[in-house]
C-alpha cells in the first residue's frame, strides 16, 4: 500500500498513459553474501519515465559471520521528457568490523539544449557552489567509537561538467582524567576545467583541553591558488594557557587575467 500511494505521487494517474513496475530479488554467491531488491517503475507512453528503487546488502565474508555489511538504498529516475537522469544512494547500518560506515552519493544529468552533469560522493569543495537542486550529502565516512576514544575518516570526490574535485579529514579525539585530545588533519582540492585554476586547503590542528578549556594547542592552515593570479595564504598559531601567538601571511602574484580564487567565482564552475 506505501508503494502504490507513492507512486501516485510521483506518477499521478493520467489519461492514456500506463504505469508498470515489475521487482526483482537478486542473489550472488553460495551462501549468498550479496542481495539487490529491486523495484523499476516505466510509465509510457512517450514521453517514457522510469523510476528505480531498491536496496543493496552486501556481507563479507559470510553472512553468518560477516566483517563487512554494506547496505546502499538507491532511488533514480529517467525523464525523456525532461532529458534529465536523477540518482541517489545512501549507505544506512553500514560496518566494516567495529567502525561505521556512512554517507551519500548523487548523480544529476541533462542532455538536450542545456547540457549539464554533476556526480558526487560525500558532497563538494566549500568553495563550490553545487547546481541548483543538487542534495546536500554526507562525506564517506568511517569512524571507530569507543569508551575514551574516537577516530573519524571522512572524504569525499565529486566530478561535474567543468570542476574536478577531492578532499579528506581525519579527526582523532581521546580523553582521560578529566582532560582530552583533539586532533585533525585535511586536505581539499578544487580544479576547474575551463577557464582552468585550481585551489588546494589544508590544515592541521591538536589541542589539549580540560573539559572545554584548552590548555594548550597548535593550528597550521593554508592555502593554495592559481595560475595566472597566484595567491599563497597561510596561518599559524600556538596557545599555551593564557598564552598565544599567531602568525598569518596572504601573498599574491602573476597578472591578473586569471580567474580568482575566493568563494564566490570558484563555486560558479
Amino acid at each position: 500500500s506505501q508503494l502504490v500511494t507513492g507512486l501516485q505521487t510521483v506518477f499521478p494517474p493520467t489519461r492514456d498513459r500506463y504505469v508498470f513496475g515489475p521487482m526483482f530479488k537478486l542473489g550472488w554467491g553460495t551462501p549468498t553474501v550479496v542481495t539487490v531488491d529491486l523495484g523499476i517503475v516505466i510509465q509510457f507512453p512517450s514521453p517514457v519515465v522510469i523510476a528505480l528503487i531498491g536496496t543493496i546488502s552486501a556481507r563479507f565474508p559470510d553472512p553468518d559471520h560477516a566483517i563487512v555489511k554494506i547496505n546502499i538504498d538507491i532511488a533514480g529516475t529517467l525523464d525523456t521528457g525532461e532529458k534529465t537522469l536523477a540518482i541517489d544512494a545512501s549507505l544506512r547500518d553500514s560496518k566494516i568490523g567495529t567502525c561505521d560506515l556512512a554517507g551519500d552519493m548523487a548523480l544529476r544529468l541533462r542532455w538536450g539544449d542545456r547540457p549539464d552533469f554533476a556526480f558526487a560522493i560525500g558532497g563538494f569543495h566549500k568553495a563550490f557552489k553545487p547546481p541548483a537542486g543538487f542534495p546536500e550529502l554526507r562525506r564517506l565516512s568511517l569512524s571507530l567509537h569507543g569508551a575514551i576514544h574516537r577516530i573519524t575518516l571522512a572524504a569525499y570526490f565529486a566530478i561535474t561538467s567543468n570542476s574536478l574535485q577531492l578532499g579528506a579529514r581525519a579527526e582523532l579525539y581521546a580523553e582521560a582524567l578529566g582532560f582530552n585530545v583533539f586532533g585533525y588533519v585535511e586536505f581539499h582540492a578544487l580544479v576547474i576545467f575551463d577557464p582552468f585554476s585550481f585551489r588546494i586547503d589544508f590544515g592541521a590542528g591538536l589541542a589539549l583541553r580540560r573539559g572545554t578549556s584548552v590548555i594548550m594547542s597548535i593550528t597550521v592552515t593554508g592555502m593554495l591558488s592559481g595560475p595566472g593570479r597566484w595567491r599563497v595564504q597561510g596561518s599559524a598559531s600556538i596557545s599555551i594557557l593564557f598564552f598565544e601567538i599567531s602568525i598569518s601571511f596572504d601573498a599574491q602574484f602573476g597578472h591578473t587575467a586569471g580567474v580568482e580564487t575566493t568563494t564566490g567565482p570558484l563555486g560558479q564552475g
